[in-house]
């Protein structure tokens, strides 16, 4: 249960981006890449707090790709719905959906919160 616990304390760690991306990776590193179930939900409420903070200045473009793309991988975390998981696809793949500028964010925003 020990582990159940530290796993799902350094994703919800993740989900917050409340540590350095590396660390994270770290951290995560640490535990079986299979998870029978999802252990946390990514919620609209966690990539808007993240688009926003891009927006303001404290997230550069690398660091939400960074983070968006360990979030993507994870059998471990749940998507609650589809714009999540479209919101998710376009942070971490910038070669393919363009790379994140203010314009890209407040579009992602304008559709998350919709």
């Amino acid at each position: 249960m020990q582990a159940l616990n530290s796993r799902r304390a350094a994703l919800i760690s993740l989900l917050t981006y409340d540590r350095p991306i590396e660390e994270l990776r770290t951290r995560l590193a640490e535990f079986e890449w299979d998870c029978s179930e999802p252990l946390v939900s990514l919620t609209r409420e966690h990539v808007l707090i993240i688009l926003r903070k891009f927006i303001a200045g404290g997230l550069t473009a690398e660091a939400v790709e960074a983070w968006a793309d360990l979030v993507e991988v994870r059998d471990d975390i749940e998507f609650l719905d589809d714009q999540v998981l479209d919101a998710i696809f376009v942070l971490a793949n910038p070669m393919i959906n363009g790379v994140l500028d203010n314009q890209l964010a407040k579009r992602l925003v304008s559709e998350i919160s919709d």
